[in-house]
């Protein structure tokens, strides 16, 4: 994910109706602006009303009596399940964001990162489950004592191509690095 003065880059994308903009860094946003640049409204969170039409959600009845659905990360901070914010890591709901690529066709929007999610211009799923197939493969690498992630999001998957009806067609391709930090121990 590219960054501009340490800060992830926005994801866009244009459509007829506007250009969609995805924001993440701890709280994940996705918001429709006109192609003049005004605000228009809020996809992500979605509205109270829309969350009902959100295919996927876990939902748990808390002890006030109200049923709502539950965030997956560590800070409650996300429903999406796609990328780090959406998932228990250590920092990683802090830090991270549920995309690297968005696509948008016929109402519909892909946010990709290690997983797809599937959302729809009204802020629901369209009936489609939020979490889509893995979009990439993890591997944990050692160099020099230090413990590396690799994620790479090869172009030929076809959940991510965009080949079924059931998401837009995009083909994001990339590869990133996620370093640990921490060194192996010896045994003494």
């Amino acid at each position: 994910m590219g960054t501009h003065g340490g800060l992830p880059t926005p994801r866009i994308a244009a459509a007829p109706e506007g250009v969609y903009v995805f924001e993440g860094r701890g709280m994940d946003h996705l918001r429709l602006l006109d192609h003049e640049g005004n605000y228009l409204r809020a996809i992500y969170p979605p509205p109270a009303r829309v969350l009902k039409k959100m295919v996927g959600l876990k939902w748990y009845t808390f002890p006030q009596g109200q049923t709502l659905p539950l965030k997956h990360d560590i800070l409650q901070s996300t429903l999406l399940t796609s990328g780090p914010s959406g998932m228990v890591e250590k920092g990683a709901s802090m830090f991270g964001s549920a995309a690297t690529a968005i696509a948008v066709r016929n109402g519909r929007i892909a946010l990709v990162h290690r997983r797809l999610n599937r959302l729809y211009k009204d802020g629901s799923t369209g009936g489609l489950e939020l979490t889509g197939p893995v979009t990439c493969y993890q591997v944990e690498l050692r160099l020099d004592g230090i413990r590396q992630r690799l994620y790479v999001n090869p172009a030929h998957r076809p959940a991510v191509r965009g080949r079924g009806p059931d998401h837009p067609s995009t083909r994001p391709s990339r590869t990133s690095w996620r370093s640990t930090r921490r060194r192996a121990r010896s045994a003494r």
